[in-house]
């Protein structure tokens, strides 16, 4: 399965690695493995879901949130005074296209619960 956005013509791209870190290779394989593609362009957390909604990823030794591990792997590190937001409202999508950093109050502030698809 090619979980790269299909405008990718390089046959060798991959994603910015957070740490450079022998292990951190296993860790997108075991990441993407995960993933199941929705129609609508969300890319559907297919492990371990917690008991609010989001993804868990066992990285680094702890368990994080899979949609916040996903921004880092695309976009660099998260800052800690931020969230990731969804643009879809779907709290299972980790496709990095449908995140955003953003401050918490904005988080909330754009919520709405008839535009979430679940």
């Amino acid at each position: 399965m090619n979980h790269r956005d299909d405008t990718t013509a390089d046959p060798f791209w991959q994603p910015p690695l957070p740490i450079n870190r022998p292990d951190d290779m296993w860790a997108y394989v075991r990441f993407f493995k995960k993933i199941e593609r929705g129609p609508d362009g969300c890319w559907n957390w297919g492990g371990f879901i917690g008991h609010r909604g989001y993804g868990q990823f066992w990285y680094d030794g702890r368990a994080c949130k899979a949609h916040r591990v996903s921004f880092a792997m695309f976009n660099g590190e998260v800052h800690a005074d931020t969230h990731v937001h969804h643009t879809c409202y779907n709290k299972r999508c980790v496709n990095p296209a449908h995140l955003i950093e953003v401050k918490p109050d904005e988080n909330s502030h754009d919520y709405n619960p008839e535009d979430v698809p679940f």
